[in-house]
């Protein structure tokens, strides 16, 4: 399965194919975001995940237009986030983490991760992790 039938299995289809990094379900305005595996790190006992680089955002899209699309759409996701959208990310392995951008060697296809807070260090936003869920629990009826 790819990413991108994965997001349609959740109700959620990707609006770019090439540039979304998640996606809202329209039905009850959840949010699925792509993550990335070694962007984790523990802040005062909680696991947290990046939801933006804005270092690597900067330097990629003033080479690529695309690019811009989906960092947009990504901190409109935030905003949803931040407005108390329900949320859900989907675990990643970059093929080469070093890679700009980078393209997803593979994916939890049966977990997904409820996001807690929403935090904002530096110029980067990152989510908590809350405990995995079954991905049969989270696609609509």
């Amino acid at each position: 399965m790819t990413p991108t039938d994965f997001f349609n299995t959740l109700g959620a289809p990707l609006k770019g194919v090439q540039w979304s990094w998640g996606a809202r379900r329209e039905g009850d305005g959840t949010v699925f975001m792509r993550v990335w595996q070694d962007e984790i790190e523990i802040s005062e006992g909680s696991r947290y995940v990046r939801l933006t680089n804005s270092q690597t955002a900067k330097k990629y899209k003033e080479e690529h237009d695309r690019e811009k699309l989906g960092y947009r759409e990504r901190l409109d996701q935030i905003e949803f986030l931040r407005n108390g959208a329900k949320c859900y990310l989907v675990m990643c392995i970059a093929a080469a983490k070093e890679a700009i951008p980078r393209k997803i060697k593979d994916f939890d296809k049966d977990r997904l991760f409820p996001a807690g807070r929403i935090v904002q260090r530096e110029n980067d936003w990152w989510a908590e992790l809350l405990p995995p869920v079954r991905v049969h629990q989270v696609k609509l009826k």
